[in-house]
């Protein structure tokens, strides 16, 4: 995106150096060489020097739009002047199409780049001399109101388009940061629930580990009482087995500690697919209608896919309820040799984001990705959405 917008910079800066260029080189031609400049409109030096400071200040017309402004007004006004004072008479000679250019595009570049403010403060005294200029030809006839008229509507013409140029392009930069804005205010959610869902992750898994721990270290004990009196060395390793365990156990629950919102909270025993029916049942009573389908082989899976399968279907229902109101789900659970694969599956009115504004499908990609598995999610059939996830065993 920098890159485009360094590109088309630097183009516009080149078009701009080709058209001072243009207006410069030309204009030095009519004054030394072309027929309209006589020696009865003033010294051919002044009239080159007056069309070079009416032509060259428009190089900064974007960076500097009031000084460029300034040195233009300044100076096709002292070019008419030199010519009224050389005899010239305005009604047959409104000055060259060079300086008429640069006249159009410092009103343009000015109503464009300015500061609004500074503009319309430019303008204005830039409108005051030159009509002041303008009256005082007309009172003594050096010019008539069927030339001056149409100068100020061209004049204010290109003013105009400048000013509502303007107004659109401060739209577009408008919408840009705003679109900017929303972007990282949006990224900042998706790391905050990315941390959110991992930490609740983090506190079932702490009760997962912990059973398998305690019964660790339980066993260990039970071994010890057993081989009472014989086998020392055995006996050693298993206590040492033991208060490994036991320091294990304590050092994971002041560490969960820290991620759990109620430390206090007693820990609940932490669902499988084995309850999967339960879950059901509740999404019924709720107001959605669900099918369960178990297809294979059905067989106990280690407690933290079990779980992680578990919470990806409850998240995935709890998505359907949420955002396709009156739509009936289907969830099937397929045991394979070495995966287990879940579908969930809605006939709603189209692809919805997941609960709360996404975060339902972040949880399910973090517990996927904490096994190695596959997650796909998307728009089914034309209608509904559909989530499905394989999960290593």
């Amino acid at each position: 995106m920098r890159t485009l917008a360094s590109a088309r910079s630097q183009a516009l800066v080149l078009l701009n150096v080709l058209l001072v260029a243009f207006l410069l080189g030309t204009s030095q031609y009519e004054v030394w060489v072309g027929p309209i400049f006589q020696e009865s409109q003033g010294p051919r030096v002044a009239n080159a020097l007056l069309l070079s400071a009416a032509c060259l200040p428009l190089l900064w017309r974007r960076s500097r739009p009031l000084l460029s402004f300034g040195i233009v007004v300044v100076a096709v006004l002292a070019q008419a002047k030199l010519e009224a004072y050389a005899g010239a008479d305005q009604r047959d000679d409104q000055g060259t199409l060079q300086l008429w250019f640069a006249t159009l595009i410092a009103f343009y570049s000015l109503a464009t780049h300015a500061h609004r403010r500074h503009a319309m403060v430019a303008a204005s005294i830039a409108g005051v001399v030159w009509l002041a200029n303008d009256v005082r030809e007309l009172l003594v006839g050096d010019t008539d109101i069927d030339h001056t008229m149409p100068a100020w509507f061209i004049i204010g013409g290109a003013w105009g388009l400048g000013y509502a140029l303007r107004g659109r392009r401060q739209q577009v930069e408008e919408l840009a940061d705003r679109s900017a804005r929303l972007e990282r205010e949006r990224e900042e959610q998706s790391r905050a629930a990315v941390a959110a869902e991992r930490a609740q992750i983090a506190r079932e898994l702490h009760d997962v580990v912990a059973h398998s721990l305690s019964v660790m270290v339980v066993q260990a004990q039970a071994a010890d009482r057993v081989l009472e009196g014989e086998q020392p060395s055995a006996r050693e390793a298993l206590r040492s087995v033991h208060a490994t365990g036991r320091q294990a156990l304590v050092e994971m629950r002041r560490l969960v500690g820290l991620l759990r919102e109620n430390p206090e909270l007693e820990l609940a025993p932490q669902p499988g697919l084995g309850r999967l029916d339960e879950l059901v049942e509740q999404m019924r009573e709720a107001g959605l209608p669900v099918e369960l389908k178990i297809e294979g082989d059905q067989r106990a899976l280690t407690p933290g896919v079990d779980l992680s399968a578990y919470r990806i279907v409850q998240e995935a229902l709890t998505n359907v309820l949420k955002h396709a109101g009156g739509a009936r789900a289907c969830v099937a659970v397929r045991f394979g040799v070495d995966e287990v694969e879940l579908e969930v599956v809605d006939d709603g009115n189209g692809p919805h984001n997941g609960a709360d504004g996404g975060h339902g499908l972040v949880g399910m990609s973090e517990r996927v990705a904490l096994y190695g598995g596959i997650l796909d999610y998307g728009g089914h059939d034309g209608h509904g959405f559909r989530v499905r996830a394989r999960l290593p065993t």
